[in-house]
């Protein structure tokens, strides 16, 4: 009788962990992550080919206009603002439209400043990528209650942020979603960035 039993509890388990083997041993695929952060052949910083502080305003528009990514295309005094189409990668938020925003930096006038989107992927993906920023601050809510994060990438000219509750649960901290700024090197270095540890 204690043999049944044994089997009972045995067989399930071999292959409760035969799963659990075979989901750790697929390889973790940042391709579309990749695509969209550091896509080939277009210098950082860049976004869906468009660099700010190269790319002119106008030439951003029919780039733009030219990817599938994007859908309804709306432009206004020194802003352009898109919403994406079904074939923009999941991992970016549809719901909220992107945006790039002219320069206001001496020397840049001409061109792009910075691009802006509402992103599907978490903190967590991002460190897998690209690794632990140079640069992170914390700002806290007047009630202590939630903090905004910011995360600077100084190679990219990456800058994003987030809110997370007080105090930090770092699984909910690593699944975090991001609002996304690559900006012009001039940009991002007069911003700056102060470091700090990412607690509260």
């Amino acid at each position: 009788m204690p043999h049944v039993y044994l089997r009972i509890v045995v067989i399930p388990l071999v292959f409760f962990a035969f799963g659990l083997w075979f989901i750790r041993a697929q390889p973790y695929d940042d391709h579309e992550l990749r695509q969209l952060l550091l896509p080939e052949g277009c210098p950082a910083p860049c976004f869906m080919g468009i660099r700010p502080g190269v790319t002119t305003m106008d030439e951003a528009v029919v780039i733009l206009e030219a990817n599938s990514w994007v859908g309804e295309i709306r432009t206004r005094t020194g802003t352009i603002e898109w919403t994406w189409s079904n074939l923009s990668p999941k991992i970016v938020d549809r719901r909220y439209p992107g945006y790039v925003q002219h320069s206001n930096i001496p020397g840049e006038e001409c061109c792009v400043g910075s691009l802006k989107f509402n992103s599907l992927f978490t903190l967590g993906d991002l460190y897998l990528l690209l690794g632990e920023p140079p640069r992170t601050n914390l700002v806290l809510a007047p009630a202590l209650t939630y903090a905004l994060v910011s995360i600077s990438y100084v190679d990219q000219s990456i800058r994003l942020f987030t809110s997370v509750g007080c105090p930090i649960n770092k699984q909910t901290f690593w699944r975090a979603q991001l609002e996304t700024y690559i900006e012009s090197k001039t940009l991002y270095n007069r911003e700056g960035g102060l470091s700090a540890a990412i607690a509260c």
